[in-house]
């Protein structure tokens, strides 16, 4: 990827004579997928492009991206760059991830989804993986994405929400009681952030 154009990660960019294949890609650590059996002393960096469908995309509060990675990355969403994660400051062909970062363990990141230009229906992914060294024994990376819905906002002046207990902290257990005069009105709630 020497050569590659520095516009690659565009959303429009024609990858057609790009090679395919599965996630995770990886050598030395990992099952399946696609293996970089020609990586080590080779090559450090692999760059890697896909699409992902959204909906009703305005109403989305934010992404979630779950990444298994060795040893760092840059990831783009339609051309924009919306994540890194242990990274060089310059991306060259040949650049190297500063510092070892294990695969293993997918860690999550939150991206509020004001900061990504999300179009509805068929977006972009571009990513550009780093290898620590080029003798480094493996290297990973397998992405999941899902997003979550904004809530919807209650008008209090509309349907106030009445609570028998002001917020606070307090230090032993009370009962809470909340109630609206709106008779039509479900109320919903959780304790632990799942969905209710």
């Amino acid at each position: 990827a020497s050569d590659l154009a520095g516009d690659w990660m565009i959303a429009d960019f024609d990858d057609s004579g790009w090679d395919v294949g599965l996630a995770p890609f990886w050598y030395g650590d990992g099952a399946g997928g696609t293996v970089l059996s020609d990586m080590q002393g080779n090559y450090t960096t692999l760059y890697l492009r896909g699409d992902f469908s959204a909906e009703n995309v305005q109403e989305l509060k934010e992404l979630l991206f779950y990444i298994d990675y060795d040893d760092g990355f840059v990831l783009w969403v339609n051309g924009e760059e919306v994540l890194r994660q242990n990274a060089p400051s310059v991306l060259n062909y040949n650049a190297l991830a500063p510092v070892n970062h294990e695969s293993g363990v997918p860690e999550t990141f939150f991206i509020d989804s004001s900061s990504v230009n999300l179009f509805e229906g068929t977006n972009s992914l571009a990513v550009q993986l780093f290898n620590m060294s080029l003798s480094s024994t493996d290297i990973h990376f397998k992405i999941s994405i899902k997003a979550t819905p904004a809530l919807p906002e209650l008008d209090s002046l509309i349907s106030p929400l009445s609570f028998s207990q002001n917020a606070g902290f307090y230090e032993s257990p009370f009962e809470l009681t909340i109630s609206t005069p709106d008779s039509g009105m479900q109320i919903i709630y959780t304790l632990d952030c799942s969905d209710p």
